[in-house]
């Protein structure tokens, strides 16, 4: 046969092969589709009632408003105020959380220029409101009501005894309470139902609160209940300790003996048990382990032990973001991460004072409930306007404001690169703590540049106006070497590459800010422009500074012997100008704003105000025409982000509304920064709180316990460690005390479980300016730093650093321990320490006799050494302990004997203490551990 003879065969064989395959193939395929179909179309589990869903939050808002309340301020006074129904801000809040609570939806609130410094609050405000919003039905002669379900709340985060500060000063009225509660007792006399044996045993004990009224004529303070002591509640710390294992405080515990809990059938305990209590809520700290936490039996399914919390309270004010740190949003993210995993149906309230904190936690419970159930709608958020941060005071709402035309006058060079080399520094440190100290830093270096006239400039007026202790400590935060401490301590802390890199930068820049600061500042400079015009004005003017030291400072060169002197001291005369301060602008306006001629005033001209200010001032229903800005662009470019942000809100936005006002506002600002741009800044993190460090280890020792027999070491709830000397002072806060809970104690005598007053840096500046104590601080250094100097080349090596290894060596055979190369080269740059002006001058010596000593003897001074230690270094330190000393016996006075310590005061600085008594609730800490150590032998006592 021919090659190709049989083709046509073959073809033939092959098409039938492959039709067979084809078969085969398609075979395979319906086998396998239908085995697909079989997996992915489960039958869908029936999703489960929300518990709360059903409420009624119209009738709960109805009860909340029919409910009264009385203050409480225990720490100056026993009376309590009239009975007061809720303001208008906390009814908002009040009412977000039910809506929340009973719809599922979660929500974010910024709370706006003021707020509420404490959420936790609206737990027992809702819980009242539900339990007493039911109407009241009639069976024969009884009248009762439905029973209605209980809810629980996880909180985050628990910060110890400054959670519930708030509820703690609040008195709720009985009256409305018991009438209530009595329908819910009747419920049982016509065989209808509780929610719940726990739900039943409370509202027996809510009856019990009757025998009240025999304490209303001699102890109206313990007549009624607090808002704290009403619900069960539990709180992990982070400790090793099984979570939520017992309450947090005991329930009724004020009232107990006058409402004869413990003499009748005390259902408390019963009611208390974790896995069942009726309303409660649960503190989880930023220190607990979220796994083992939010994983624990008593927040598990119900049937497995536990009842899963309903919803999910996340408090993000002032004190919590304090407590949370520099990182506090991975700290949130972290939480709400777990959240979503082991509760994907609860829903997330979150409450906060900062705009970029609403925008970041928008992000975060978005991308929770996105992950929950794939899709990608944003979380509604609301802007709660308010001129009030308590429950009660009077707050209405703002519906229209006056128009204003916005200017803003910015300034950037130095200054700002070097604010803009901090945020840098903070933003690529590995540190958190070390970043919040960094924007700190921002802080006192803006400061500095906002003064009127130059730092140098500021000091001499100082001195000859007030003497020099007040200049010094004016001037103390706004000196260079208050800037430049924290970024030589993280320089020399061992860090490397690029952190070290950015940490030197910021160095340099904050260097050569201060050197342009000394003869006049950005603002000072602008000022002087801007007043030149102002002065040729017809209409009227009010020129506001942060204190009545920059307003001083301000007339000394604006109204004094310069070229615009006679021309401004005419116009204050005229009161065609008006200098004054932020804190008596708000009497001035509402002054002004009752005048039949206040259109006059036309413009308001704010230097250098805080964003917080700011806020509030915007936040006013009437201000002049013209909103002038004086700032540092930095500044301006993070009013510009913040107000357009707010100003666009449904909440906010109208040109007849305060959102005009911002955005009004924002364009001025962002024109002026545009204009003024000479080096980028970082928007993002500019926008920020500025929140103070959470330190590790606070140190009341003042670093030189070489003397000190016994030291105790506190462990506290917060994650903190205290170290102070036995016989210290400490504040004790005593949550059960019938009139002033602060007490004075010592550090040996302070136990586990004592809740004790821990304040940060900003809190002992707030001190500082109510207090009436000079804080006194001087130095004498000039001998010291000439003797060095004269000694140091007879030292080997060619270098500082060469030199410092040669003191270093020689040195430690003599005594000296606890140094560093760095801390040696620091001590011997004495030429660079003698150019400092006079108020930023300081030894750069050792801190400890032991050091000194062999120091000074390696360089051949030992003759000097115990002069110079007396006169220049110790002086210093005694000045300084002496200051600390004045400064907390006036402290601890005001707390612990308001009555006695400020009976000689005047009323005025009596309403600032009384402030400064409540604002210590938030830097109360728990203390979780002691040990007591020999600090001679180093073992424990």
């Amino acid at each position: 046969m021919k090659w190709g003879g049989d083709r046509l065969d073959k073809i033939r064989e092959g098409r039938g092969r492959a039709a067979a395959d084809r078969q085969r193939l398609v075979e395979q395929l319906k086998s396998s589709r239908g085995r697909t179909t079989a997996v992915a179309l489960p039958v869908p589990e029936p999703k489960l009632p929300r518990r709360c869903e059903h409420l009624d939050v119209d009738a709960a808002m109805g009860a909340a408003r029919r409910l009264r309340f009385l203050s409480l301020n225990p720490s100056l006074d026993v009376a309590v105020g009239p009975p007061q129904v809720l303001n208008r801000p906390t009814e908002a809040l009040l009412r977000s959380f039910l809506t929340t609570l009973v719809t599922g939806q979660s929500h974010a609130v910024l709370q706006w220029p003021f707020g509420q410094r404490d959420i936790s609050v609206v737990h027992p405000l809702a819980m009242l409101s539900l339990l007493f919003s039911p109407a009241a039905r009639t069976s024969g002669a009884h009248s009762w009501c439905e029973a209605v379900p209980d809810f629980r709340t996880l909180y985050f985060p628990w910060r110890g005894g400054g959670t519930g500060a708030a509820q703690r000063s609040t008195l709720v009225d009985r009256h409305e309470v018991i009438r209530r509660n009595g329908r819910h007792l009747t419920r049982r006399m016509v065989q209808q139902p509780e929610a719940s044996a726990e739900l039943g045993k409370l509202h027996e004990t809510f009856g019990h609160l009757s025998r009240l009224s025999l304490r209303d004529a001699a102890k109206p303070h313990l007549a009624h209940p607090t808002l704290a002591e009403i619900y069960p509640l539990f709180a992990d710390d982070g400790g090793p300790e099984r979570p939520f294992q017992r309450p947090a405080g005991e329930l009724f515990g004020r009232v107990r003996f006058g409402a004869a809990l413990d003499q009748l059938r005390d259902y408390r305990p019963e009611i208390c048990q974790p896995p069942l209590a009726p309303y409660a809520m649960f503190g989880v700290s930023s220190r607990s382990d979220l796994k083992r936490v939010l994983g624990n039996a008593v927040l598990g399914a119900e049937g497995s032990g536990g009842r899963r919390p309903d919803i999910v309270l996340l408090d993000l004010g002032p004190p919590a973001l304090t407590r949370l740190g520099h990182a506090w949003d991975e700290i949130v993210d972290a939480f709400l991460k777990e959240v979503s995993t082991r509760f994907p149906e609860v829903p997330v309230l979150s409450a906060t004072q900062d705009d970029y904190v609403l925008r970041r936690v928008e992000r975060m419970i978005t991308a929770m409930e996105s992950r929950n159930s794939n899709t990608q709608q944003r979380v509604s958020s609301s802007v709660l306007v308010r001129l009030s941060d308590d429950l009660l005071a009077n707050d209405p709402a703002i519906e229209a404001v006056s128009p204003i035309t916005a200017r803003v006058h910015a300034a950037a060079g130095e200054p700002s690169e070097a604010i803009k080399a901090l945020s840098e520094a903070a933003r690529g440190a590995s540190d958190p703590a070390i970043g919040g100290v960094l924007l700190r830093g921002i802080g006192n270096l803006r400061r500095a540049l906002s003064l009127p006239c130059g730092v140098g400039v500021a000091y001499d007026i100082l001195c000859a106006a007030d003497g020099q202790e007040a200049a010094n400590a004016f001037l103390e935060r706004r000196s260079a070497g208050t800037v430049l401490a924290p970024l030589q301590r993280a320089i020399n802390g061992g860090a490397g590459g690029t952190e070290r890199a950015r940490f030197l930068a910021a160095d340099e820049a904050v260097r050569r800010a201060f050197d342009t600061l000394d003869k006049d500042t950005p603002i000072g400079s602008l000022l002087v422009a801007f007043m030149q015009s102002v002065v040729r004005k017809t209409s009227r003017s009010i020129v506001v500074f942060g204190s009545d030291t920059d307003r001083m400072l301000a007339e000394h060169r604006l109204a004094g012997e310069g070229e615009l002197g006679p021309t401004v001291k005419q116009r204050i005369r005229s009161r065609h100008i008006t200098f004054t301060t932020l804190a008596e602008l708000e009497a001035d306006l509402a002054a002004i704003e009752i005048l039949q001629d206040r259109a006059r005033w036309r413009r308001l001209v704010l230097v250098a105000p805080t964003s917080e200010r700011l806020a509030r001032i915007v936040a006013r229903t009437w201000l002049p025409n013209e909103l002038v800005l004086l700032c540092d662009r930095t500044f301006a470019v993070r009013t510009a982000a913040t107000h357009k942000g707010l100003g666009t809100h449904p909440d906010l936005a109208g040109p007849d509304r305060i959102g005009g006002r911002l955005l009004a506002l924002a364009m001025a600002a962002q024109a002026e920064a545009d204009g003024r741009a000479v080096a980028a800044v970082d928007l993002e993190l500019e926008a920020r709180p500025v929140l103070l460090p959470s330190e590790e280890v606070v140190d009341l020792t003042g670093g030189d316990d070489d003397d000190a027999r016994e030291i105790v070491v506190f462990s506290l709830q917060s994650g903190r460690t205290l170290r102070t000397r036995s016989g210290s002072v400490i504040v004790r806060h005593r949550r059960d005390a019938e009139i002033n809970p602060f007490e004075r104690s010592v550090a040996r005598d302070i136990a586990e479980g004592a809740s004790i007053l821990v304040p940060d840096q900003s809190f002992v500046e707030a001190a500082r300016r109510v207090l009436p104590v000079e804080v006194l601080a001087r130095s004498w250094v000039t001998v010291y730093h000439n003797a060095v100097e004269t000694a140091l080349p007879q030292v080997e090596g060619d270098t500082l650093a060469a030199k410092a290894r040669t003191l270093m060596a020689a040195m430690r055979p003599i005594g000296a321990r606890d140094m560093s190369q760095a801390a040696v080269v620091d001590w011997i740059r004495v030429a660079e320490h003698k150019l400092q002006p006079p108020e930023r001058l300081r030894p750069h010596a050792p801190q400890r006799k032991r050091e000194f000593d062999a120091f000074m003897s390696v360089l051949g001074l030992s003759a000097l050494a115990d002069k110079v230690w007396v006169e220049g270094v110790e002086q210093l330190r005694n000045d300084r302990r002496q200051a600390g000393f004045l400064m907390a016996r006036a402290f601890v006075s005001v707390l612990v004997d308001p009555h006695g310590a400020a009976g000689g005061l005047d009323q005025e600085t009596k309403s600032k203490i009384a402030a400064l008594s409540r604002q210590a609730l938030d830097h109360l800490d728990a203390v979780v551990s002691r040990e007591i150590l020999d600090n001679r032998e180093g073992q424990v006592a």
